[in-house]
C-alpha cells in the first residue's frame, strides 16, 4: 500500500486544527504524534523492512492517538479510567466513523491500522496476534513510550496528571508498583495509587521495549535519565526508587533479556513470517560474527554442522574471501538446510576450500570458528561432532583462538550444562542472548560473550 506521508501531514493538521492548540493537552498529544510516527519510521528501518512498511509503520504513529483530541474535548482529561478508552475511542473515530479514508484511500491495511492502533495502550499483546501485526503493534507500542518520556519531562506533572508537585515529592510508593518495577514489568494501572506510583510508571515503560533500536533511542535521548533523577523528600520512597533504577540500568546494559531456546526460536520464525528472509538473517549473522572479532588471520578454520549453525560458518567464510582473508572449512555432515546450501555454494564459489572432517584427525589453525551445534541441540554429542569438540579444545590449549557461532557447541541453550562443550576465547550470539549463558554451568563455556543483532522481532 502507498501511503503519502505530505498528504497524511495535511490532513492530520486539517483535523487538529479545529481544537484549541493553546491548550496545552492538545499541544502536547499534536507534538507527540510526529515524534511517535518518526520513531515508528526509525525503529522500521533498524529492523530492514521495506520501504513501504516503514511508511506503514510511520502511518500507526499518526493515527494512534487521534482520538485524544476529542477525548480532552469532551472530558478535559487524558485519564481514561475518569473519561473513555483513548486507543478504542481513536480506533472506532478511524473506522466506525470513516475518518481513515481521509488518510489513505486504500483499506487493504486497515484491519491491521485498526489493531495495532487499538491494542497501542494495552498491558499485553494477545498470545495470539498474527505475527506481522504483533510486530507493528510493537513497534507502535515502542515508540510511542519512547516519547512518552519526553513528554514526562518537557510537560509540568501537574498539567499531565492533575496532580499538586507536593503530592510527588512526599508521597509513597504502593507496594505492588514497586514489585511491578522491581520484576521487570510495565506498572499495571489498577495498581496505581499515589502520584509517586505515576513516575514510577513512567520509569517502568522501560521494561517493556521490545527493539534494540528501541533502547538505544531511550539511552541517546537521556529523558529516562532526567525522570530517574527524580527527588523525593520521603525517605522510604528515596530508598525504593534506588532499587529501580538498579533493575532499569540491569535492564538497558544488556541489549537483550535473555530468552529461553524455545523464545529463541519462536522470534526468529517470526521475524521470517513477518519478511525478513532466513538468508538475509544468515548474512547478518556472519556479519555479526566477522565484526565482533578484530583480528581474522589467514589460515582461519570454520567447521560446519548440518544445521543453520553451519549456514552461519559458511556465510562466514564468504565474508573473509571478501575481504581477502584466507579460510577453511571441515563439514561433519552430507545434510544442509536450505539457506546453509545456499551459502555453501557462495563460498566454494568464492574459492573457499570445503572439505569432510575426519573422525579423530587432529587440526591446527591460528582461529577456529565453532559453528557445529546449534541451540536446538538437547542430547549427548554423538561422533563426528564429539571428535570435533575434543579437537578444537585441544588446538586451543595449544594456542589457537576460538570463537563459537550462537553458542558453545554440546551447550544446553536454556540451563547451560554439557558434558562435552566447546570452550571458547568469544562466543558471539545471534538475535539474543539465551538463559544458558547466564547459568553457573553456563558461563564455565566462554571468556567473553557478545551478541550480533540481527533484527530478531
Amino acid at each position: 500500500m502507498q501511503i503519502d506521508r505530505e498528504h497524511v501531514r495535511k490532513q492530520f493538521d486539517q483535523y487538529t486544527a479545529s481544537y484549541d492548540l493553546s491548550d496545552t493537552k492538545i499541544r502536547l498529544k499534536a507534538e507527540h504524534t510526529y515524534r511517535v510516527a518518526e520513531l515508528c519510521a526509525r525503529i522500521a528501518e533498524s529492523l530492514s523492512l521495506p520501504a513501504e512498511e516503514a511508511d506503514l509503520a510511520w502511518l500507526l504513529g499518526m493515527l494512534h492517538d487521534i482520538g485524544r483530541f476529542e477525548q480532552v474535548r469532551r472530558y478535559g482529561t487524558f485519564t481514561d479510567a475518569k473519561s473513555v478508552d483513548h486507543a478504542a475511542f481513536g480506533a472506532d473515530l478511524l473506522f466506525r466513523e470513516g475518518l481513515i479514508r481521509n488518510f489513505v484511500s486504500s483499506e487493504e491495511e486497515d484491519g491491521l491500522i485498526e489493531t495495532a492502533i487499538r491494542l497501542h495502550n494495552a498491558y499485553l499483546l494477545p498470545e495470539d496476534l498474527p505475527e506481522r501485526e504483533r510486530m507493528f503493534s510493537q513497534i507502535l507500542r515502542d515508540a510511542d513510550k519512547i516519547d512518552i518520556l519526553r513528554v514526562n519531562c518537557e510537560f509540568s506533572r501537574q498539567e499531565i496528571y492533575n496532580r499538586p508537585e507536593e503530592e510527588f515529592l512526599t508521597s509513597e510508593i504502593s507496594e505492588q508498583v514497586l514489585q511491578d518495577a522491581l520484576s521487570m514489568q510495565n506498572v499495571l494501572r489498577a495498581h496505581r495509587k499515589t502520584a509517586a506510583d505515576y513516575i514510577v510508571s513512567q520509569i517502568s515503560l522501560t521494561f517493556g521495549l521490545v527493539y534494540d533500536e528501541s533502547r538505544k533511542i531511550v539511552l541517546e535521548q537521556g529523558y529516562l535519565d532526567h525522570i530517574l533523577d527524580f527527588d523525593s523528600r520521603n525517605p522510604e520512597t528515596a530508598r525504593r526508587l534506588q532499587q529501580i533504577r538498579s533493575k532499569v540500568k540491569q535492564f538497558l546494559n544488556k541489549a537483550e533479556v535473555p530468552v529461553s531456546v524455545e523464545e529463541m526460536r519462536r522470534r526468529d520464525a517470526a521475524t521470517i513470517a513477518a519478511g525478513t528472509p532466513g538468508k538475509v538473517l544468515m548474512r547478518r549473522a556472519a556479519e555479526g560474527i566477522f565484526k565482533a572479532w578484530s583480528e581474522w588471520p589467514d589460515g582461519t578454520l570454520i567447521l560446519c554442522g548440518s544445521g543453520n549453525n553451519g549456514g552461519d560458518g559458511f556465510a562466514l567464510a564468504e565474508i573473509l574471501s571478501e575481504q581477502k582473508i584466507s579460510c577453511r572449512i571441515l563439514t561433519l555432515s552430507d545434510r544442509r538446510t536450505e539457506d546453509a546450501a545456499y551459502y555453501e555454494q557462495r563460498a566454494a564459489g568464492a574459492g573457499v576450500p570445503i572439505q569432510k572432517y575426519e573422525t579423530g584427525r587432529t587440526f591446527e589453525a591460528p582461529l577456529i570458528v565453532d559453528c557445529l551445534l546449534g541451540t536446538g541441540f538437547q542430547v549427548e554429542v554423538r561422533e563426528p561432532y564429539a571428535s570435533a569438540i575434543r579437537n578444537i579444545n585441544s588446538a586451543r590449549e595449544r594456542g589457537s583462538r576460538v570463537i563459537s557461532a550462537d553458542i558453545n557447541s554440546g551447550m544446553n541453550g536454556d540451563d547451560g550444562s554439557g558434558a562435552l562443550v566447546v570452550q571458547s576465547d568469544l562466543t558471539v550470539t545471534i538475535g539474543l542472548m539465551k538463559t544458558g549463558f547466564f547459568t553457573e554451568a553456563g558461563k564455565t563455556h566462554y571468556k567473553e560473550l557478545k551478541l550480533a543483532n540481527i533484527g530478531i522481532i
